[in-house]
């Protein structure tokens, strides 16, 4: 029974950051050279990437199958499923992270160079907001119709609803990840002053202790939520998950094997997937809820 490695492909494009389509069965995979486009766990059309010059992030509109690739240089690149549809030009000079909201289809890209995100619908052309200063990650609630944007260097979270700016949030020093649970609204902030911020609608209901907090993932079903934890300040770094529920944290730690790099969980099954480590120690630990399952060693840097 699971969970168990199905395949590893061996791929020296430098993979790093993964999105996907739940809807129509594809999996988007940012490498050097563009990006390569999965069904189930066997490359679609080709055995290599769609070529997309230098590629940051990637997001899916899971409604109408679109698929956003920002980049450096002023252009978003638009793909249909599997085709590219064109390039979408950005008063920018570099794309970073991106948000779909899928209740409305537009999608929000951060530029950090120029404290704004670029919203584009499609082949429409972008709208261009001003935000803080260098916006470095997306999150967007469908149900309420937010946007919550991190700007690392003004230390604050910008809101959004729709094309216009509602207000900024002051959070911790350096905010650098964020993730909504859309069931009840809370949204969570990771800062480089040990922080996780949590807030609702425009309001900054709670301040959390964490070490180093990273990435954040929901688990919508059960509202449990995962944030990972770092010591890198010695020789031996490692890593951890706390949990959350609501505001609060609920005094469960997790040790992983190595430093913990990225999460994800699936909500249907309650699996929580960890990367951690680098190199010959690269691995993903599985859990269900607060249970470890396996380690499965990868023999390289797991990312994304």
């Amino acid at each position: 029974s699971p969970p168990y490695v199905i395949v590893l492909r061996p791929w020296s494009e430098n993979a790093r950051a993964v999105a996907v389509n739940p809807n129509k069965g594809y999996a988007y995979v940012v490498a050097n050279k563009g990006v390569a486009i999965f069904e189930a766990e066997t490359l679609t059309l080709t055995t290599a990437p769609i070529d997309i010059n230098s590629p940051n992030k990637v997001a899916v509109d899971t409604e109408r199958g679109y698929v956003y690739v920002t980049r450096v240089g002023n252009r978003i690149t638009v793909l249909s499923e599997t085709h590219i549809l064109g390039n979408i030009e950005v008063d920018g000079t570099e794309s970073d992270a991106v948000a779909v909201m899928t209740t409305t289809g537009y999608a929000y890209a951060a530029l950090p160079n120029d404290n704004a995100v670029a919203i584009l619908r499609g082949q429409e052309e972008s709208i261009k907001v001003a935000v803080g200063t260098h916006p470095v990650a997306i999150a967007t609630n469908p149900n309420t119709g937010y946007v919550y944007v991190a700007n690392r260097n003004s230390h604050n979270v910008s809101v959004l609803s729709g094309t216009t700016w509602i207000q900024d949030i002051t959070v911790g020093l350096t905010p650098t990840a964020i993730t909504v649970n859309p069931v009840n609204g809370y949204v969570y902030v990771s800062s480089g002053d040990d922080t996780l911020s949590v807030l609702q609608g425009t309001d900054v209901k709670a301040t959390l202790s964490v070490n180093e907090p990273g990435e954040v993932a929901v688990n919508v079903r059960t509202g449990r939520v995962y944030v990972l934890a770092n010591d890198t300040a010695g020789t031996e770094k490692h890593g951890w998950l706390e949990i959350v529920e609501g505001e609060a944290l609920l005094g469960i730690t997790i040790p992983m094997p190595a430093e913990a790099r990225s999460i994800d969980v699936n909500s249907e099954s309650g699996y929580v997937y960890v990367s951690n480590g680098s190199g010959s120690q690269g691995a993903v630990t599985i859990l269900s809820d607060v249970v470890k399952l396996e380690t499965f060693p990868m023999e390289q840097t797991p990312l994304d």
